[in-house]
């Protein structure tokens, strides 16, 4: 009878179990995407009141 070996390490194993679907990989970087977005337009929209301030005086 043969014996069956099994050449899987536990770190592929575990590696396997973490495994992300893509369409949650696509919305996670959607999200950072937008936050990013939305993050540099209120660093703008400080960074212009400042300057703004600064001309009008």
């Amino acid at each position: 009878m043969a014996t069956r070996i099994i050449t899987k390490s536990v770190a592929a194993l575990q590696r396997a179990s973490w495994v992300i679907p893509g369409w949650v990989w696509f919305v996670l970087l959607w999200g950072v995407g937008v936050s990013g977005a939305m993050l540099v337009g209120a660093l703008f929209k400080v960074f212009m009141n400042v300057t703004l301030f600064a001309v009008s005086k």
